[in-house]
């Protein structure tokens, strides 16, 4: 188990959703690091499910960054569907803890030049909050930081469709909708146009008077079935960016810098 154990940086927010298992929907807040993971009594974050050891994983933070590491139980801890002995998890990564899946969610305090500047002028600006769901890995992890270090924006990058859904219907319900979702084609479970119709289904049934506004980032599929997909959903913008992997970041920074929140 581990020791020492100390409370968060002030303004830091860690926490878990379980996105299926015994407790699917929960969500599992970190009060303090290093905080083991598992079924046993003494787990900071105890788990209910199959394959679940008792001391199965240790997450902790160094240099203020978040790892997750598997205790050796012999049990399997994977992030983002790769097995790891240990890892850096940032926001919306995917945790398997045994057969138990989780949605990693992680809000660090923003620096105190902007607080003092916004200080001096008597108010200040909430951080936008842009989502995005789909693409690879790799390209999740650069946006969630270059956003953060670069563009100053609150970033969460999903890898699946119910992923996304999930944390939206939660957003929705507290009243903390993202100020931007940038959405591929190409995503497991459902695809980008099925997730942005039940975005907008979501915001119906909340009674929501504002959409929020949603980016195609994708070549559109047979036009005479996407218009009424456009009709619908009412994209801000569609973008075409390509298929490497440097045309994708690019239309993401032009997305980002051209939004006005």
């Amino acid at each position: 188990m581990p020791q020492d154990r100390q409370p968060l940086p002030e303004g830091t927010s860690i926490s878990f959703t379980a996105l299926d298992g015994p407790s699917r929907g929960a969500r599992f807040r970190v009060e303090h690091l290093p905080m083991a993971i598992g079924s046993g009594a003494e787990a900071g974050l105890k788990l209910p499910g199959l394959g679940v050891a008792e001391n199965h994983a240790l997450l902790s933070m160094q240099d203020n960054e978040i790892f997750l590491e598997d205790q050796g139980s012999g049990m399997v801890t994977r992030a983002n569907a790769r097995t790891i002995q240990r890892a850096r998890v940032l926001n919306g990564d995917i945790i398997e803890i045994g057969d138990v899946r989780l949605l990693f969610h992680i809000t660090l305090r923003a620096g105190k030049a902007p607080e003092k500047a916004a200080a001096r002028k008597g108010k200040a600006k909430a951080q936008p909050r842009v989502w995005m769901v789909g693409f690879g890995p790799e390209f999740r992890r650069w946006f969630i930081e270059d956003m953060a270090q670069k563009l100053q924006v609150e970033a969460a990058a999903f890898a699946t469709g119910e992923d996304i859904l999930l944390a939206m219907s939660q957003a929705l319900a507290q009243g903390s909708t993202p100020s931007l979702v940038i959405l591929d084609l190409r995503i497991p479970i459902m695809n980008g146009i099925n997730v942005a119709i039940a975005i907008r289904a979501y915001e119906l049934g909340f009674g929501m008077e504002e959409k929020i506004p949603l980016i195609f980032m994708f070549s559109p599929p047979e036009q005479a079935s996407f218009d009424k997909v456009l009709n619908f959903c009412q994209p801000l913008r569609v973008v075409a960016p390509g298929e490497g992997e440097e045309e994708l970041k690019i239309a993401a920074r032009k997305v980002i810098k051209g939004a006005k929140f």
